[in-house]
């Protein structure tokens, strides 16, 4: 009897597989987003890391969604980077800066980053 109750616990059913869906799917939006930003501002996990006192593995982590970023770290990445919390977590419209803090104005100098819209045969 008491295997077969561990078992029901184990199971897991539409609604479990939905939600868990959309919490990861909402982790790896807010990690885009966050890395979007960095990306405008020419800042790397590394450098956001040092400069907020963490380390590198603990941003890295986040940004790329293996584990989510807490509300408090949201807040105060949007605090360094001049940003209001719910500005933070959509992605930006500027263009990704190039390496040294200088933004890129020409298209041929931003490249590709994997954020563009889709936009063949408008």
């Amino acid at each position: 009897a008491m295997c077969n109750v561990l078992l029901h616990t184990d199971r897991m059913d539409s609604n479990n597989v939905t939600s868990i869906e959309a919490r990861l799917s909402a982790r790896q939006d807010v990690a885009a987003a966050v890395r979007a930003h960095m990306a405008v501002r020419g800042l790397r996990d590394a450098e956001l890391a040092r400069l907020l006192g963490w380390t590198q593995s603990y941003m890295s982590r986040r940004t790329n969604a293996g584990i989510s970023f807490s509300i408090d770290d949201l807040g105060i990445i949007a605090n360094h980077l001049g940003l209001a919390l719910s500005q933070l977590i959509v992605m930006p419209t500027g263009r990704p800066a190039e390496r040294g803090g200088r933004k890129a104005t020409d298209s041929a100098e931003v490249g590709r980053t994997g954020l563009e819209p889709v936009t063949d045969g408008l």
